[in-house]
């Protein structure tokens, strides 16, 4: 058994490849198909029994933010922390990766009942859609990693699923399965503010319940796929029907040096803060301990010299 489990650079840099590709496809599928969306919102079980409350907006990306921040704590605290970090990215990677499919392939409509002045205007000129327009919104997705600014006409079209949801599901699946046991009343509250946060979505119509339930499951799947590919001993492992799966067989090539029996949730300081001595520091003290035993040795041999003089006095 491995007195710890191996981070190996590589793989990392190989899913955060993979997640720069997912959020790549998600903006441009973004920017291409807002011209293309119609502005009538479909009919939503919660928008036809609570009227759209759009201040809750704020505090529903308030919400997937904090998730994501417990996140980026736990995964640095973690003594694991390059190992969850990937992870985490593959399993974002491959659900936003669906999402971009979605996105292009059914074109449903903002649930917004304003989205004629909540959507930016769309070109529908097909002359005037031109490759730098469509640059141009794309920089603008990646300059702000996708966020967009709610108070300002946005881009829509991006439905099926919620982007959020997956942040703040996946953030608290991730959260729950990695803490500590003595930390672990953290997961609860991650859990709780990721309930709000989805209401909070709803009710202002940023989303769809479709998009949300849809987020919910397959953020749900794919997170008990990986770790039920992973748990599995390595030695049988590419037996199961799983492993039919490129995700099952990425997954293995990825984990196939990491011995789950010494992989332990336990929070370590990623930065050593003791004050360590110079070697300058170091060679003073040996000099310094040297000359202390050496006054000391002196010590003892004078009080022997004058514990004699005193015996050949006393038998004069």
């Amino acid at each position: 058994m491995r007195s710890e489990v191996p981070w190996e650079p590589l793989k990392l840099l190989t899913v955060l490849f993979f997640a720069i590709l997912s959020a790549t496809a998600n903006w441009a599928a973004l920017s291409y198909i807002h011209d293309f969306v119609d502005l009538s919102p479909l009919p939503d079980v919660i928008s036809y029994w609570i009227p759209q409350q759009s201040w809750t907006a704020f505090y529903g990306d308030w919400a997937a933010g904090i998730c994501g921040f417990c996140l980026l704590i736990l995964i640095i605290l973690h003594q694991h922390r390059f190992v969850i970090f990937r992870r985490f990215l593959y399993i974002a990677s491959w659900l936003y990766a669906m999402r971009a499919i979605t996105i292009l392939a059914t074109r449903l409509p903002p649930p917004f009942e304003d989205g004629v002045v909540k959507c930016r205007m769309q070109i529908q000129n097909a002359t005037h859609r031109h490759l730098e327009l469509y640059w141009h919104r794309f920089v603008e997705q990646a300059a702000t990693f996708g966020l967009q600014d709610t108070n300002k006409p946005i881009l829509c079209g991006d439905l099926l699923f919620s982007g959020h949801t997956i942040i703040m599901v996946l953030s608290a699946l991730m959260v729950r399965h990695y803490i500590p046991k003595k930390y672990y009343f953290i997961s609860h509250i991650t859990s709780l503010i990721s309930v709000v946060g989805v209401i909070c979505m709803l009710i202002s119509r940023n989303t769809y319940t479709v998009d949300v339930i849809v987020a919910y499951w397959l953020a749900s799947f794919v997170f008990t796929l990986y770790h039920s590919v992973i748990e599995v001993d390595r030695s049988i492992r590419t037996e199961g029907v799983s492993y039919w799966l490129w995700f099952a067989q990425i997954t293995e090539w990825l984990e196939r040096n990491v011995h789950h029996d010494c992989f332990e949730n336990k929070f370590v300081f990623p930065v050593d803060l003791t004050i360590r001595p110079t070697n300058e520091e170091i060679e003073e003290l040996g000099r310094e301990i040297e000359a202390r035993e050496k006054a000391i040795r002196e010590s003892e041999q004078v009080k022997k010299m004058s514990r004699g003089e005193e015996n050949l006095e006393v038998n004069l």
